[in-house]
């Protein structure tokens, strides 16, 4: 079975705000009576929490739903999202040289992340006009 992939059709960057990514803790803290919790850790590996929103056209909206439903299961299985960091950028040598195609384009990097749908469902508002946002809570998975 392969891992279903964001589909091309839907936005491919998350709004910047309010878009977060957490830092992955595997930590498991304990409390004591007095002084500092004691620290260990818990997992060698943990998810990272993305939280963002995109906005969509109706249509798109429509596309997302769909995905959600049938490909990935009501999301319950994980798939692959664009780097929301670094995919789309160029491609730049430690000199500081953007890189080029032999037409001149520059090149641009292609990086995913494989991420699954966290506890909260995505929601859906209607900030104003025709457009709608809908907001959804992942897992990037380790």
């Amino acid at each position: 079975m392969s891992v279903p992939i964001w589909p091309a059709s839907l936005p491919q960057r998350m709004d910047r705000e309010p878009f977060q990514r957490q830092l992955a803790s595997g930590r498991r803290l304990s409390r004591s009576d007095a002084g500092p919790p004691g620290s260990r850790l818990r997992y060698s590996q943990a998810a990272r929490p993305i939280s963002g929103g995109f906005l969509m056209t109706s249509a798109q909206l429509t596309r997302f739903w769909r995905f959600w439903d049938d490909e990935i299961g009501q999301g319950a299985l994980p798939f692959w999202l664009p780097n929301q960091l670094v995919d789309g950028l160029p491609l730049i040598t430690p000199g500081g040289t953007v890189l080029l195609t032999p037409a001149g384009a520059p090149i641009l990097t292609r990086a995913w992340w494989l991420v699954l749908f966290d506890e909260q469902a995505p929601r859906e508002s209607v900030p104003g006009g025709s457009l709608r946002r809908l907001d959804v809570s992942l897992l990037e998975m380790p």
